[in-house]
């Protein structure tokens, strides 16, 4: 295999888990020695524009293959599919014309327009690469059908996904790959080590002597997961207890609106901290005693989710509460982790105090937590994939 290209969605400015998506995808490929290349659209969409290193500099990864950003053409606030299915087209052809799409190189593409730009250029003899889409949600419509059947493969995010796909008459399970668990950046994740525990805490302004019930992750005004996290406090036993709150940002108004939800729901009990770069998240979930994920089961992705945030909350070693949702219990049980009936403050309060009460059981849980990020690890899976597509 010569070369391997990812291709991102327009919207990677607007969620920020894809940016540690694609550094982690990619990067897990060029630690094979596999020259590799990100192409994402330099995004202006609403509410999502971040300057170039800004978005690659995020997380504090330092990327080990190359990054190109492609124009795109908008009309106020609104993305012109059609110019911009014309931009990509024209750069693939110029990647073919440099001699890096040819036969050797596989596409894995997050996004549907430009995957039908490389279906096209592919019919027409201009590209011979393997074109690869990640199918990370389903959408029941045309554009989904013509890509699932005109790829050379399919890599779809969960069971849910892969069984509509496979509805497709002319999709065979044979340029499908599958696996029934996420992708964990595991070895990324262990280089982040804590070595006093106090001295961090203090750094970050947080108490040393409380339990530290933490939630990490998108952090917007009256999200519903996040709101639902701050009610269950209010049933919380524990004295010493605090809930962290990690990921606000000032540019969407996040801190000011939970400064004043808190003060109208009368929480004292409760931290926001802003996005913070992988090492010290990691270093900092280390500190915790519980970390709570509690998906609504209103979620349009309760299907089909496979959480950024798991390759931290599972090698983190620390007990962890999932709202109980069907796409997680694809890869996840009650051995490992702690599910709570979805959209339910109390329960979740309750289940906290649980754990709080059992320390034991909570300690077994964590460590199987970590042996199952071991068993995720991304290079493991990255090897089994590249297998499966090159014998395409």
């Amino acid at each position: 295999m010569k070369n391997v290209f990812l291709i991102g969605s327009e919207t990677v400015r607007l969620n920020r888990a894809d940016p540690f998506v694609y550094m982690n995808y990619c990067n897990s490929h060029a630690l094979l020695g596999i020259k590799t290349t990100l192409i994402v659209p330099a995004s202006k969409l609403k509410n999502c524009f971040k300057p170039k290193n800004e978005i690659w500099n995020l997380y504090g990864l330092k990327p080990n293959f190359k990054i190109i950003e492609l124009p795109i053409l908008m009309i106020g606030k609104k993305l012109i599919q059609m110019q911009n299915y014309l931009i990509s087209s024209f750069y693939f052809i110029y990647l073919y014309m440099k001699r890096e799409l040819r036969g050797e190189s596989i596409i894995f593409s997050f996004c549907r327009s430009k995957t039908v730009a490389l279906i096209h250029l592919k019919k027409i003899g201009i590209i011979k690469s393997k074109i690869i889409f990640i199918q990370s949600t389903y959408k029941d419509n045309y554009l989904t059908k013509y890509i699932a059947e005109n790829s050379d493969g399919i890599n779809p995010a969960s069971k849910w996904v892969y069984d509509r796909i496979l509805n497709y008459k002319k999709v065979t399970k044979n340029k499908v790959f599958y696996t029934d668990h996420p992708s964990v950046y595991y070895e990324e994740m262990m280089k982040h080590s804590l070595k006093d525990k106090n001295e961090f805490l203090k750094k970050m302004n947080i108490p040393i002597d409380k339990k530290i019930i933490c939630y990490a992750g998108k952090v917007g005004p009256n999200h519903k997961e996040l709101n639902y996290f701050l009610e269950s406090s209010k049933y919380i036993r524990s004295e010493d207890a605090i809930i962290l709150v990690i990921g606000a940002r000032k540019e969407t108004g996040a801190f000011d609106f939970y400064k004043n939800y808190l003060k109208k729901k009368k929480l004292n009990n409760v931290i926001i901290k802003k996005h913070l770069p992988v090492k010290t998240l990691m270093q900092l979930l280390r500190c915790c005693d519980i970390l709570v994920s509690y998906y609504s089961a209103a979620n349009k992705l309760a299907k089909q989710m496979k959480p950024a945030k798991l390759s931290m909350y599972l090698c983190a070693e620390k007990p962890i509460i999932f709202g109980d949702i069907p796409a997680l219990r694809e890869f996840l049980d009650e051995d490992s982790v702690y599910f709570v009936e979805p959209d339910k403050p109390a329960k979740l309060g309750e289940k906290i105090n649980y754990i709080l009460d059992h320390e034991n059981e909570s300690k077994i849980k964590a460590r199987k937590c970590l042996e199952l990020a071991q068993k995720f690890s991304v290079e493991n899976i990255t090897i089994n994939k590249l297998k499966f597509f090159d014998r395409l």
